[in-house]
């Protein structure tokens, strides 16, 4: 993986706890570092998961579903195997949300 992107990623691990702000930030750099790489959907796949978990650990529900969704995607997309814990997430913030048909 490119190491800017990584570093990225580890800068962002760093404040996901403690400031949503930046460490939002430092993962859209991240994602769009790799989306500018060629054959970079595994780790576009790796940022949309970890944009979802920044999310549902901040209770932004609905918006950790849809990168959960984007990572499944590019993870389809490119025939790698989808990350469990985005789908056990995925299932939590649809409960968190009360729409529990969609969360089992």
């Amino acid at each position: 993986p490119d190491r800017e992107v990584m570093a990225l990623q580890k800068v962002a691990h760093f404040f996901q706890r403690t400031s949503f702000d930046s460490a939002y930030f430092y993962l859209q750099q991240a994602l769009e570092k790799a989306q500018s790489l060629s054959a970079s959907m595994p780790l576009q796949e790796i940022v949309w998961g970890q944009i979802g978990q920044l999310h549902f650990h901040h209770q932004h529900y609905r918006k950790a579903i849809d990168a959960f969704s984007r990572e499944r995607a590019l993870a389809k997309a490119s025939g790698s195997k989808v990350n469990e814990i985005g789908y056990l997430l995925t299932s939590e913030a649809y409960a968190a949300l009360g729409d529990y048909k969609q969360a089992f």
